[in-house]
């Protein structure tokens, strides 16, 4: 499935919609030439992005032929599947009905939603988000109904933590993800424990993708997310 879904971006003309023209290559290549003082607003809001992602790919564009680099990014994004699909199995088992067959279709259509669908053959990476989303429900779904503690909470917090430190409009998934701990977890000391070691290891992720350009806007604008 990942080789077949990677050549398939290789064939499909590369996606160089409005955002990947307006900011995606100017912030990448930008913080990869030392630019970043200086080219800090000509894409307007986007200049104010956390710019690591776009650096990620810009490494592959002038490192790579364009061929490998969409092989690179497709396999990315048909990685997601997997924990998607081991998400529905698990869901599905817990409520009596273990089926692989309904598992796979479920993740399939979830896959190819229309959102997904767009960043197909991309150098965008809103589905990078996404699947560290999933990763974090996952965790909070453990195979064979085995109790939840505070170290799972802290994880997937961690995870959604390094999304939004990614890009903050993941901050709706830390939003999912609380709630989610808050149900997952049972009884009222736990929970309190896992609030206490999700929101700082939630934190910690996202200082770890983050940090480092809210310091950077902070020195250069006085404000550590959007002047």
């Amino acid at each position: 499935w990942i080789v077949g879904w990677a050549l398939f971006c290789v064939a499909t003309p590369i996606e160089v919609g409005f955002d990947v023209l307006h900011y995606h290559i100017q912030d990448g290549w930008s913080a990869l030439n030392g630019r970043l003082e200086r080219d800090l607003a000509p894409s307007g809001m986007h200049s104010y992005f956390n710019p690591v992602s776009h650096m990620i790919t810009q490494a592959l564009i002038e490192t790579f032929p364009a061929a490998i680099v969409s092989f690179l990014l497709g396999t990315l994004q048909a990685a997601i599947l997997i924990p998607l699909y081991l998400l529905c199995r698990r869901v599905l088992s817990s409520a009596g009905h273990d089926s692989r067959v309904s598992a796979l279709l479920l993740a399939f259509a979830g896959f190819f939603n229309y959102a997904m669908l767009t960043v197909t053959a991309s150098i965008r990476v809103d589905h990078w988000s996404a699947g560290l989303f999933i990763l974090a429900l996952l965790v909070l779904v453990p195979k064979d109904g085995v109790s939840l503690g505070w170290k799972r909470a802290g994880v997937a917090a961690f995870l959604v933590g390094l999304s939004v430190g990614l890009k903050l409009t993941s901050v709706i998934h830390a939003a999912g993800i609380a709630a989610a701990i808050l149900v997952a977890v049972p009884g009222t000391r736990q929970r309190m424990q896992a609030v206490v070691a999700a929101g700082l290891s939630g934190l910690a992720g996202i200082l770890l993708t983050g940090g480092w350009w809210m310091w950077k806007l902070w020195t250069v604008t006085g404000k550590p997310l959007f002047p």
